[in-house]
């Protein structure tokens, strides 16, 4: 946790506007969206003050806030979160941020796209793969290569049998 403050003192004390553009297009608020999304209990109220210093010092865009994102949402989504925190100073961080970036703001139009659009829910049941003949069929094309019918024979398949001992005896 030392190191982490170090490096955002580090970048708080940056003066340069082309060193902090240049820390937006190394994808410094992607890597701040990870560590502010994973650490919201009080014992990180200082690291995550200066963390959304930081983020206010940047120059960026509502563009820019809103094309982070992680499994877990968009960097505003963090952001809301974090408006019910415990500290008072994260929690007014917070919504200062995300009044001066709203999402009325936003021009790009994928981005536009994504806010509008309803949130993508997986299946409850989580991963369960297609079989790939049955899923080429239903399309109109021909099966892929390695994937026919027939079972799969593996060595291990077999019954472990003692040298000299043939299934007959079984």
């Amino acid at each position: 946790m030392a190191d982490l403050s170090l490096l955002l003192d580090v970048i708080l004390k940056t003066s340069s506007a082309t060193v902090k553009k240049d820390f937006v297009t190394c994808g410094l608020l992607n890597q701040l969206h990870q560590a502010i999304g994973r650490n919201f209990s009080k014992e990180f109220a200082v690291l995550l003050r200066k963390m959304l210093r930081v983020i206010e010092m940047l120059p960026i865009s509502a563009d820019d806030l809103y094309s982070v994102r992680s499994a877990h949402g968009a960097l505003p989504d963090v952001l809301l979160q974090l408006t019910h925190n415990q500290d008072y100073d994260v929690r007014t961080k917070a919504q200062a941020l995300l009044k001066k970036y709203p999402a009325s703001t936003v021009t790009d139009p994928i981005l536009l796209q994504q806010l509008h659009a309803p949130p993508q829910r997986r299946a409850a049941t989580g991963f369960s793969p297609a079989v790939p003949n049955q899923q080429s069929a239903a399309q109109g094309l021909p099966p892929m290569p390695g994937t026919d019918s027939k079972p799969r024979v593996s060595r291990f398949s077999a019954p472990l049998l003692a040298p000299g001992v043939e299934t007959a005896q079984l």
